[in-house]
């Protein structure tokens, strides 16, 4: 059986582990209580659980519009589990909490586009930035031929 070169970049196993991600972090989120070492690190989980789903999902996103879709998707989903618990627990509604989610997806859509950024080969950025542009292929061919003169 031959393993493909990327396998943790397969979009397969990407969404089958962002749903997983999900399933818990809405289950864990609902719980009507929380041990010990959870409320020791309750700030630093709200970042894990929500920055790591947002940036699973990112990874799944084909376009910029996905990557804010995805970012609005998963804010509005931290804000209603806090909402839920406030309605079936009756607690005080935890607005840090909903600020610590928010934080956490927008350093994960940070991070998902400097590390997109820095992965991508030089060439697939000058093409894709004369294409938005309106440069011709012509002046795309020419940069091509002045790096392989060098």
């Amino acid at each position: 059986m031959r393993y493909p070169e990327n396998l943790l970049l397969n979009p397969q196993i990407i969404r089958r582990t962002a749903q997983a991600w999900l399933i818990l972090l809405i289950v864990g989120s609902l719980q009507p209580s929380r041990p010990g070492p959870v409320l020791a690190h309750h700030r630093g989980l709200h970042f894990l659980a929500f920055g790591g789903v947002a940036f699973l999902l990112l990874l799944l996103s084909r376009n910029f519009r996905e990557g804010i879709r995805v970012v609005v998707g998963v804010c509005l989903l931290g804000l209603s589990l806090e909402y839920l618990q406030h309605f079936f627990y009756h607690n005080v509604m935890e607005w840090w909490d909903v600020r610590d989610d928010t934080v956490a997806v927008l350093a994960a859509f940070a991070l998902y586009y400097l590390c997109r950024v820095w992965w991508t080969p030089r060439e697939t950025r000058a093409s894709a930035s004369s294409r938005s542009t309106g440069r011709g292929s012509k002046e795309v061919s020419q940069v091509g031929q002045t790096a392989s003169l060098e």
